[in-house]
């Protein structure tokens, strides 16, 4: 406690004005957390994915979580190396504040690449978490049990890219259980570091292809006179109206659609099933997707 006072380190109990409140909701919430930096805000979102990102994956974790961090959302995520790392990184960017959940003491960061990374979020006015004590070092068990802070400490998690197996999904599907939002970016089916997310997708996880989208959902108000929020609202009716255009009056299948719009697979997926959904069009027994008459 003493070498925690002199670093700067907090150690929270759960009777701490300063312990997240969203925590002491789950069945199992840590007894202590050692907390540097400053408090989490109430707005906080979980995103999470896999070390092995893809340029895709990596492409649209910054987009959305730039769009996130400064519409005033704080980014928690898991220092991990890839899509982790790109959270915490793109917060940087923009001059916001992140928190990363350790699955180790906070005297021994893992990973070591990603040492500067901690330090820099700290300096920026983020936060660092951790239940284990202060210089424990990493262990394969770790890794789930750190996974269901990132879980309940926010009211949802954003996967934006995870293979069949991966600790996003346990974090994902822990968020499930502790009754929070999840949302997904879709990924086409030969990609596997997005078969994770069309798991998700299938197992009711939120299909997302706009930050403003997981902003509307948190009922975090959204800067509608940004100019990149603008751009991304028309390229999104742009794209759905070329949809609409090519399947008036015959239709057309996934292949078809994919040939004659040049949309990425993941994001006419999700176009299709909002329109889908809103009742614009459906997919009949041929696979061939068909406006509504």
């Amino acid at each position: 406690m003493r070498r925690a006072r002199e670093l700067g380190i907090s150690i929270l109990i759960q009777s701490d004005p300063e312990y997240p409140s969203l925590l002491k909701e789950i069945p199992d919430p840590p007894i202590v957390l050692y907390s540097q930096g400053a408090p989490l805000s109430a707005d906080a979102l979980t995103i999470v994915g896999t070390r092995r990102a893809s340029p895709y994956g990596l492409k649209y974790t910054e987009r959305f979580c730039r769009e996130l961090a400064s519409a005033g959302c704080l980014l928690v995520s898991g220092l991990a190396r890839g899509i982790d790392s790109a959270v915490h990184r793109t917060a940087l960017d923009v001059q916001k504040q992140s928190c990363a959940v350790l699955p180790t003491g906070l005297l021994s960061l893992y990973p070591a690449v990603n040492r500067d990374l901690a330090k820099r979020i700290l300096s920026n006015g983020g936060t660092l978490l951790s239940e284990f004590p202060l210089e424990r070092s990493v262990r394969k068990f770790h890794f789930p049990v750190r996974n269901r802070i990132l879980a309940g400490i926010t009211r949802g998690t954003f996967v934006t890219e995870a293979p069949a197996k991966s600790g996003a999904l346990i974090t994902a599907f822990l968020a499930v259980e502790y009754d929070r939002l999840v949302w997904t970016l879709p990924h086409s089916l030969g990609r596997f570091s997005g078969v994770g997310c069309l798991r998700l997708l299938r197992c009711g996880a939120i299909p997302v292809t706009a930050a403003s989208e997981i902003l509307e959902d948190l009922r975090i108000p959204v800067a509608r006179s940004s100019s990149s929020s603008s751009q991304q609202d028309a390229t999104n009716n742009a794209d759905i109206k070329k949809i609409l255009e090519v399947l008036d009056p015959d239709g057309g299948t996934i292949e078809e659609l994919m040939e004659a719009t040049a949309l990425e697979p993941g994001t006419l997926y999700t176009y299709l099933m909002r329109l889908e959904l809103a009742g614009q069009i459906h997919c009949d027994f041929h696979g061939r997707y068909r406006i509504r008459g």
